[in-house]
């Protein structure tokens, strides 16, 4: 394993997934669009200079591919603007200056655009809202309320059910204090879509500072706003971008990296899947052709498309192949710069209902590729982390959320929080090369070894999952104690607390050990060793003794300290 991190981290390049990630954002990437299908061209094109084995697409919806099914409404934009026209003249937004202003789905106007009364109904989430206003035929100002749906609830009231020909909202998502609310983020204009496929109207975004601005004018008296849109929208057609390194041996088991080229412009935490995805093709054939390791035994498969609706073609059209992947590593925003926006790299870890050693694994390999300074005095061992990578429970934030359906391993890399998250300032100069080579070392080493797996490395990772699950168990016995200790002295009834803390703690022992074990039997996978079988199983033996011994433990100190009390 060491040897494999050591040539995927000499190898892999950060500044060259940058570079592909700086492409990507130029442009506007909603499914079905010009900019996402430059960004496929522009990805086919290098995985063919690199020589993987296959390199092809799966379109959709198509009767060929077996995705006739898949229809969707695709969108494109060429260029919108928000002006004042009365009582004075001013640019208030536009495409050219910020690209997420225009709300995704919107519908063009005329060529000389559209002018209107500004009508300001607070935040706009509730039919009453409206009631106390008229707004037929006229623009609607929403302020929202700090979520996605509520920008759709807006709409939906706005537009589809009292008439205004188009909204305009202030609404920042995904907020997270004290790094991103509107008072400390007034500038930020956030990505947000036209829920309706209706086709009826029209959603500006504009920022809390100009939201600011126009209610200060409507208070003073009428406003009217003009709106220009030159957008389109249509029967999409998608595709799905594959790239296979078949395997040598096991061609059958499979190890995915999947990332998503959808994204607004510019999308940089979009765009940094983008980039490290093509770089890792880019690496792994590299080192094959250099002969620095050997063609893999197992087929290595990169998966590229809009988020969701790629990756469904992809399954649709070829059913039979998520029956054998080991594991799929996701990407999603991987290499913001975590000074500049606030955040930490995460590995959002695969769901625990599906029995795998992908997150023991991924653990280790970030601990051991995480070394970047060297203490004083030291001059060997670089031990102190420079770049945040935590490791947080599953959520269903991106494509793993599908895979996860299907019972594929499927741990997702990305940085969150994230201060400039799907807005106008998060173009490629707030990504960092840097981060998206910490993650890269990550997934390329644990790609690698799986793909060349035998029975030493299948020995090597059941070590990995045995040693941390150990010591996760022993970690709740510890805590028990101490969580027992201060309900002795601060509980009104300390006999009954403490029994629930028993109940409570072995509970959550025999949840770990149960993913310990299943985590354990999934190893044998890599392996047909009979000898490997039977250490494995005797291992999980072992572990079953540490549950049973850490849960008496804990009835112990139970019983010592409600002695205690008494």
């Amino acid at each position: 394993m060491d040897k494999i991190q050591k040539l995927a981290k000499k190898e892999l390049s950060g500044q060259k997934a940058w570079q592909h990630s700086n492409y990507t954002t130029q442009f506007m990437r909603t499914p079905g669009s010009s900019g996402i299908h430059e960004i496929t061209r522009y990805s086919k094109k290098r995985l063919d200079s690199y020589g993987l084995d296959k390199v092809y697409t799966i379109k959709y919806p198509s009767k060929e591919y077996g995705t006739e099914d898949l229809t969707f409404m695709g969108w494109d934009v060429n260029d919108a603007i928000l002006d004042i026209v009365e009582p004075t003249e001013k640019r208030i937004t536009s495409y050219a200056e910020a690209p997420t202003c225009i709300q995704h789905w919107s519908i063009p106007t005329p060529p000389e655009g559209v002018v209107a009364e500004l009508v300001d109904v607070g935040r706009g989430v509730y039919d009453d809202d409206y009631k106390r206003n008229n707004v037929k035929g006229k623009i609607v100002l929403a302020s929202g309320d700090g979520h996605a749906e509520g920008n759709s609830q807006a709409y939906l009231l706005a537009v589809e059910k009292y008439g205004a020909i188009g909204l305009v909202t202030d609404n920042l998502i995904y907020q997270q204090p004290p790094f991103r609310v509107r008072e400390n983020h007034p500038d930020a204009i956030t990505l947000l879509r036209v829920p309706s496929r209706k086709g009826l109207g029209w959603a500006f975004v504009i920022s809390h500072t100009q939201g600011e601005y126009l209610r200060s004018l409507l208070k003073k008296g009428p406003v009217k706003l003009k709106s220009f849109i030159d957008a389109s929208n249509f029967e999409g057609e998608g595709e799905e971008l594959v790239g296979v390194i078949e395997g040598s041996e096991k061609p059958e088991q499979q190890i995915w990296f999947v990332a998503h080229n959808s994204g607004t412009k510019p999308g940089g935490n979009c765009a940094g899947g983008v980039g490290l995805w093509i770089e890792n093709a880019r690496t792994i054939m590299s080192l094959i052709k250099q002969g620095k390791i050997p063609r893999p035994k197992r087929t290595i498969k990169f998966l590229l498309g809009a988020e969701g609706g790629g990756l469904n073609a992809f399954l649709k059209s070829r059913p039979e192949e998520t029956k054998n992947v080991i594991a799929a590593f996701v990407y999603c925003s991987v290499g913001n710069d975590q000074c500049k926006g606030n955040s930490s790299l995460i590995l959002y870890k695969s769901a625990e209902s599906i029995p795998s050693f992908i997150n023991d694994l991924c653990i280790d390999t970030i601990e051991k590729v995480s070394r970047d300074g060297l203490p004083p005095f030291k001059d060997e061992t670089r031990d102190i982390k420079l770049i945040r990578f935590n490791v947080l429970p599953y959520t269903p934030w991106s494509d793993n959320s599908r895979l996860m359906r299907l019972m594929i391993p499927s741990p997702l890399f990305m940085s969150w929080p994230s201060q400039h998250f799907h807005t106008q300032f998060l173009t490629s100069d707030k990504l960092d090369p840097a981060v998206l080579k910490r993650c890269g070392d990550v997934t390329t080493s644990v790609a690698l070894l799986l793909a060349n797996a035998g029975v030493n490395d299948a020995r090597y990772i059941a070590k990995v999952v045995e040693s941390k699950a150990k010591s996760r168990i022993m970690n709740v016995s510890t805590q028990t104690y101490m969580e027992m200790m201060d309900a002795q002295t601060e509980a009104s009834d300390p006999v009954t607390k403490l029994k629930d803390i028993s109940k409570h703690r072995k509970g959550e022992i025999d949840y770990l050990a149960e993913r310990s074990l299943g985590a354990l039997e999934s190893v044998k996978a890599l392996d047909e060793d009979t000898t490997l079988h039977k250490e494995l199983d005797e291992m999980m033996e072992g572990l079953s003794k540490v549950r049973i011994a850490d849960k008496k433990k804990i009835e112990g100190y139970a019983a010592l300290l409600s002695k205690e009390v008494a």
